[in-house]
């Protein structure tokens, strides 16, 4: 995986149908954000984040 720099992921952020391809989430706070219809992010990038149980997904 790539990784494409630094940056803030603030609290209740809405990423829903946004492209993730290479992002590195480690460390990234997704507290109540919203990752619904995402693409090419894998539960593995997510579960490198801070509160990611607390973000909402897609059913599948």
């Amino acid at each position: 995986m790539r990784d494409i720099g630094l940056f803030k992921i603030a609290p209740k952020v809405n990423l829903s149908n946004k492209e993730l391809l290479y992002v590195n989430l480690r460390g990234a706070n997704l507290r109540g954000a919203n990752l619904t219809d995402v693409k090419n992010l894998t539960p593995e990038q997510v579960k490198q984040a801070k509160n990611w149980k607390t973000a909402t997904y897609d059913e599948n």
